[in-house]
């Protein structure tokens, strides 16, 4: 057994997946083919049924319909069921006011949901790896970011209720990656935007990342990896005190979202602050221009009377204070 497998197996052991249906999101890149043809192998003699799911953005036609000739080929191989999902990102980004990216992501995720519902899946699995968790967590510093952010990206969470989002290549690296794909001789495809240093995780990887090794520590993936450990390790401990303080201070209306200020009374700033991200991320509320300062400034208005009534933050969020009571609303 490779040891993409083993790493594989040892992250989501096979009983916790064998009996039930399982949604892989298969782009054609060199991450998500490793994961497809890791999870048939490991699955192999097992009952676990596996159905694959490729989303077609529209943002570069001839590659992308490439792309998903290819993932149909694929599946066809390893006769593996394929979803199809498509959507014109860059119309629905304008439409809405949100950037590509957002947009892009949102959409895979509301379609991974989707097929996961109609094929009855219990879990969903990504093809993160190692690299992007790094990655993520260098992005979440230069913006901004608490303990939460440099946590980086979970190994796993609720997608739906019922429905797990798992990421079982996390603790791999693409080179792990690469040499699985090598050895098995499968091909993959390259997205060229994956080269454009105009989208800021680019310039990271391109870029910030060689940077740092060369001039600074050649270790400073195994640094950033070693971080996120450690702020994963510490927000085990203050999830149940930030859902407790939820639970008591967080009201959701019609109306919009009201939070009891007495209810948050002599609270750390620190759990205050990691409330209202708990807050947008029940909201599904965008925060990708929020850094340290936003939440600052929310946490602020739960103690500080002289802050202005009514304030606008990113997104289209506004704050209104009546009393003993702060009101948020967002406007589409």
């Amino acid at each position: 057994m490779h040891c993409l497998e083993q790493q594989l197996l040892h992250s989501w052991p096979l009983q916790r997946w064998s009996d039930t249906i399982t949604v892989i999101a298969v782009s054609g890149g060199a991450d998500s083919v490793a994961l497809l043809r890791a999870l048939k192998s490991t699955s192999t003699g097992s009952k676990a049924r596996l159905i694959a799911a490729h989303f077609h953005h529209e943002l570069r036609p001839n590659e992308a319909d490439e792309d998903l000739a290819f993932v149909v080929s694929l599946c066809d191989q390893l006769e593996i069921p394929l979803k199809i999902g498509r959507k014109n990102i860059a119309r629905q980004a304008s439409h809405q006011g949100k950037g590509i990216e957002e947009m892009a992501r949102d959409s895979r995720y509301q379609f991974l949901r989707s097929v996961s519902r109609q094929v009855g899946a219990r879990n969903v699995v990504t093809a993160h790896t190692r690299d992007d968790q790094i990655e993520t967590v260098l992005h979440r510093i230069l913006r901004g970011t608490g303990l939460t952010g440099l946590s980086g990206i979970p190994r796993a969470r609720m997608l739906e209720e019922g429905i797990g989002l798992v990421r079982p290549l996390l603790n791999s690296s693409r080179c792990d990656v690469e040499n699985y794909l090598q050895l098995l001789n499968q091909p993959f495809r390259e997205d060229s935007s994956n080269r454009d240093v105009r989208y800021t995780r680019n310039r990271i990887r391109h870029q910030l990342l060689p940077l740092l090794a060369q001039e600074y520590n050649p270790h400073v993936d195994k640094a950033l990896h070693r971080l996120t450990r450690l702020a994963s390790e510490i927000r085990e401990i203050t999830i149940p005190l930030v859902d407790a303080l939820y639970e008591a201070a967080v009201h959701n209306s019609p109306a919009g979202i009201h939070i009891s200020l007495p209810s948050l009374a002599n609270q750390p700033p620190y759990l205050v602050r990691e409330l209202f991200v708990r807050i947008w991320c029940e909201a599904n509320w965008p925060r990708q221009a929020y850094g340290f300062e936003q939440w600052d400034v929310l946490a602020a208005n739960v103690t500080d009377s002289t802050l202005p009534v009514e304030q606008s933050l990113p997104g289209g969020v506004q704050i209104r204070r009546e009393g003993d009571r702060l009101h948020l609303t967002r406007v589409s």
